[in-house]
């Protein structure tokens, strides 16, 4: 099992654990600083028990490895009780809420863990094993051997060595080499690539044949086939810049966006699901696959491209296309009801960092999460500085949207906001009013008291507001809990902070401050002064999950779980036996298990709106009149509904990057979140710069820019790794392979580049080119190395049958998409209309019977919207569609830099029998039909131009008439069905699969 696999579940065990064992083995002091209890006593028989059966299997299984005072296995030491109580370095082994499940009984189970490794124990030592965990860890007293002293190891840092690894130097002018055969170069990457042909004694191949090279260069650059007309004006131009002019003319297209931003969304894993068996939407994601489209036809600068999707919203001016970028952290795989909220938390940090390292710097960075990395000099230190980075972005749930207003839609936006306020003021009045009439008839029947609140549901005097409701009141905090009686009205305590306007949350009415603190308890207290007691009390709340409200000490209200709605809670005579006049606290504990902490707590002198409403419902027609009455229960009910109703929004939703608040970073022991080491701040991989790395500096309370640090550091052209990185993918796009194969790691667990030399030319270009992608691609398609065909020959294949020195062109299979895109194309059905929300092409029923809720979310769309191309289909991660899926589409649970091409037999047996492919089929012969009516050879020869490119011969076209011909007469099929299963073989030939 992979060592962060282990970490990651015997770090769940050693959280869930952590509180059982505290209570159990461990005690506090008048400090509250934990300390050993002493250990439980035990019956003679157990004691008798664990030294006779027990010990002695301890002693002959494990003391080698877990009992050595030189070195301790896992840090795990068995000649102690308390060393087994204690655990080791990836947690507790002993669960004492969870017995049975306990790592260690696991381990000799041989479940997951085996242990001992050398042979699992016979079936009667687990017995007594088993039996001695299960009643405790008996232990005989005072036989206990101290548990060796931990040795500390000094670690080095980053050496001169380190540095001198090839990708981590800077990137350095090369000189384009000399070679024989010089006629053969076009341009300077035909000298690197011929210098180590020549080195071997190699030649490269011929020419690709104008057809070959025509429909490689479309399917390249936009992912579609030629026509035959298209085909036939690049053949026949005899001009000397035909094939730049054609080069031009497709990278010009807005199909090119279409064929390389699929490229991207395979490496940032994109998808527009969060996966698992819900496997819910992720809303507008197709903004972020639009916005990269985008950038790739208007040749957006790489470096641009980095900074606005890793900060965008840090771009000053922030621009929707910015925003929209930040989709790049939503696009991974998300649990939304997770069984360890702060581990699922992580494990989406984990999937931001890794993907970040990878895809710009080229380097697995996440490798470092448990342990140093095992090859590359990147500490566990360096792997959560990253996090640091983005440990304060907010989780992906649907509430993350954003609303993007133009100038106008804000003011627009503002207008009515102090429309509704003004009407909100206009109503309070009035109420106002009908209860002061109300007030004195009542007080009148009552000899001159009323025993009413001084205001309103709609506007009640406070005695105490939260701070998100009312600027200029602060409170207290603290995010554990204080020394001392931190109930009452004692201010004298120091290690309080002041909250700058409270804590809020988006769905709490007025909130409009976050909390700077996320996780389990926060306490809150503030002061507030009485002339008078008011004769009723109502708490006003909402809060996350389990709350305790304190007047003074005395705990006046409590509620578990999770407040979703903003209420008003009548306060029995407890709490109003608790108020005095002058100084009084209210204080609030609230505890939570994720997300970002909010409370918004107040209380109003004045009864519950339920209550207040109730009696001006029940005496109100009798005191004041029917219709005024009436009038203040709809005032009333409209007021509740607009505090309710949240605000209206204006302007365009998208899904991108939300932070709240601030977050410290620690690094993890073993990656486990409950086990925190020293704590880090935001910084880059030490061996990647050799210069300080600086942080931006902003003023207290305002946003920061560390993202934006960040970016500007991955695009500098100092980074050694980025045009590194880039350059290296784009080659691997057009020839099959990357100069380093392992595109996503320039590490030594990579490969090494088989063109060291070649690559760093073409990341110069790159730079020197303004970071522009197009013009390298021209660059590298201009070559003579580009425009080889993909002949063999046996030398070459003797000494390079990998072809890594491109010796010649790699043929390659269309891509899903590309195969999907074609059979439409040359079907007449393909829609070319770009953009917008995704679209969702017929599944069969057999396939949607495979999810746990057959057919949930995938509504199909019309068929001409079905028949757009594959880039804008719906990227759900447990459906995808089946002939993508078998064509091999990325996976997107983590950056994809490859795909795998496989050929395996449910391939041929899907296009031939899918439904998609028999509707393509007879689209393509109804086609035929009209465009060649009642000509079968002219047809023949059309099909195959369509599929395929080439002119075909009469031979081939007289064999295909004859198969056509034996279908009608040997299996009596009518013309029309003839040339449909004529089509659909030409839709599965490897010639229209296969380019070259």
């Amino acid at each position: 099992m992979p060592c962060f696999l282990k970490s990651i579940r015997w770090g769940m065990l050693a959280a869930t654990a952590l509180l059982a064992l505290s209570l159990a083995s461990m005690a506090a002091d008048e400090k509250g600083a934990p300390a050993a209890a002493a250990p439980p006593k035990f019956k003679p028989e157990q004691i008798e028990f664990f030294e006779k059966q027990v010990q002695p299997i301890l002693a002959a299984r494990c003391f080698q490895c877990h009992g050595n005072q030189e070195k301790l296995e896992g840090d795990l030491f068995l000649k102690s009780r308390s060393g087994v109580v204690q655990g080791g370095e990836s947690g507790l082994v002993v669960t004492p809420e969870a017995i049975d499940a306990s790592p260690l009984l696991a381990a000799i189970n041989y479940k997951d863990e085996k242990m001992p490794p050398k042979g699992k124990l016979p079936a009667a030592e687990i017995e007594i094993l088993t039996r001695w965990v299960k009643e405790g860890l008996p232990w005989t007293p005072g036989a206990e051997l101290p548990r060796p002293a931990k040795k500390v190891v000094q670690k080095k840092g980053i050496t001169a060595e380190d540095r001198q690894y090839w990708a981590y130097q800077p990137v350095r002018p090369v000189k384009t080499p000399t070679v024989k055969n010089s006629a053969w170069v076009r341009n300077p990457i035909d000298a690197f690539v011929l210098a180590k042909l020549e080195a071997k004694g190699l030649s490269p191949a011929p020419p690709a044949d104008r057809v070959a090279l025509v429909r490689r260069v479309y399917y390249d650059l936009i992912g579609l086939p030629p026509t035959p007309e298209e085909v036939d004006a690049f053949v026949n131009d005899a001009s000397a810049d035909a094939y730049e002019k054609l080069l031009d003319r497709l990278l010009a297209s807005n199909h090119y966006g279409e064929k390389w931003g699929r490229y991207w969304l395979d490496l940032v894993r994109y998808a527009e699901t969060n996966g698992y068996e819900r496997d819910t939407a992720k809303p507008y994601a197709w903004r972020y696959r639009d916005y990269v489209i985008d950038a790739f036809n208007r040749d957006l600068p790489y470096t641009q491209f980095i900074r606005e999707q890793l900060a965008g919203d840090e771009i000053e001016p922030v621009t929707l296309e910015g925003e929209i970028a930040t989709g790049y952290y939503r696009l991974g795989i998300w649990d939304d009801e997770p069984a360890d909220r702060e581990l699922e938390r992580y494990t989406v940090l984990d999937g931001i960092v890794s993907t970040t390292s990878q895809v710009f710097l080229g380097t697995t960075v996440g490798c470092a999460r448990c342990h140093d990395h095992k090859k590359d000099p990147i500490p566990t230190r360096d792997y959560y500085r990253l996090v640091a980075f983005f440990n304060d972005i907010t989780d992906m749930q649907v509430s993350n949207l954003k609303y993007f207003q133009t100038d106008a839609q804000r003011k627009e936006a503002e207008a009515l906001a102090a429309q509704k306020q003004k009407r909100a003021a206009e109503t309070r009045a009035t109420l106002r009013q009908i209860e002061a009439k109300f007030s004195a008839a009542l007080a009148e029947a009552h000899g001159g008291d009323s025993a009413l609140p001084l205001g309103s549901p709609g506007q009640t005097e406070h005695l105490f507001v939260s701070t998100s409701r009312q600027a200029g009141q602060t409170w207290q905090y603290f995010t554990k809990k204080p020394s001392g009686d931190w109930m009452q009205p004692d201010f004298s305590a120091t290690d309080w902070k002041s909250g700058p306007g409270g804590f809020g949350n988006p769905n709490t009415p007025g909130a409009v401050v976050h909390t700077e603190w996320h996780g389990h308890d926060i306490y809150l207290r503030r002061k507030f002064t009485l002339e008078a007691l008011p004769k009723n009390l109502s708490l006003d709340l909402h809060h996350d999950d389990d709350v305790e409200v304190y007047l003074n000490g005395v705990q006046v209200y409590q509620a578990a779980g999770y407040l979703t709605e903003y209420q008003r809670i009548a306060l029995d005579q407890k709490a109003l036996a608790a108020l005095k006049t002058g100084e009084n606290t209210l204080a609030v504990h609230c505890h939570q298990v994720g997300g970002g902490q909010f409370i918004d707590a107040g209380l109003s002198d004045g009864f519950a709106t339920s209550q207040l409403a109730d009696l001006i419902r029940q005496q109100g027609p009798a005191r004041i009149g029917q219709e005024l009455t009436a009038q203040y229960l709809r005032l009333s009910k409209e007021m509740q509904a607009s505090q309710a109703a949240p605000p209206a929004e204006t302007g365009l939703p998208i899904m991108c990057v939300d932070e709240r608040g601030h977050r410290p970073t620690y690094v993890l022991i073993r990656g486990t979140p409950a086990a925190h080491g020293d704590e880090v701040q935001p910084n880059v991989p030490e061996v990647l710069t050799e210069q300080p790395f600086e942080l931006p500096k902003s003023q207290e309370g305002a946003k920061n820019h560390n993202r934006l640090a960040l970016a500007n550091w991955i695009a500098s052209d100092k980074n050694p790794m980025t045009a590194r990185v880039m350059a290296n993918r784009v080659w691997q796009f057009h020839f099959g392979r990357g100069i380093v194969p392992t595109s996503n790691d320039f590490g030594k667990l990579g490969e090494l580049p088989t063109h060291p030399e070649l690559l760093d030319w073409l990341a110069a270009q790159f730079v020197a080119n303004g970071w522009h992608l197009k013009p390298l691609h021209k660059l590298l398609m201009m070559s003579n190395a580009y425009q080889m065909s993909s002949a063999g020959n046996a030398q070459a294949l003797a000494v390079d049958g990998g072809n890594q020195l491109f010796w010649r062109f790699n043929m390659r299979r269309l891509t899903a998409e590309e195969a999907r895109d074609s059979m439409l194309e040359v079907s007449g059905r393909l829609n070319l209309k770009a953009g917008g929300p995704s679209i969702f092409p017929p599944i069969s029923r057999e396939v949607l019977a495979g999810q746990s809720v057959p057919g949930s979310g995938w509504s199909v769309s019309s068929p001409e919207e079905s028949n757009r191309r594959s880039v804008y289909i719906h990227v759900k991660r447990s459906l995808i569609v089946p002939i993508l899926s078998q064509l091999d589409a990325a996976d997107t649970d983590s950056s994809c830099p490859v795909r795998y091409t496989s050929t395996v037999p449910t391939q041929a047996l899907n296009l031939l029998n899918s439904e998609f492919s028999q509707e393509q089929a007879a689209a393509l012969a109804a086609r035929l039909e009209q465009e060649i009516p009642h000509d079968a050879a002219a047809q023949i020869r059309r099909a195959i131009r369509l599929t395929c490119a080439r002119q075909p011969n009469d031979k081939e076209v007289q064999q295909d008439l004859q198969f056509m011909h034996a279908l009608q007469a040997k299996d009596g099929m009518n013309a029309t069905l003839a040339l449909k299963q004529y089509r659909l073989l030409l839709l599965n030939a490897n010639e229209f699969y296969y380019l070259d």
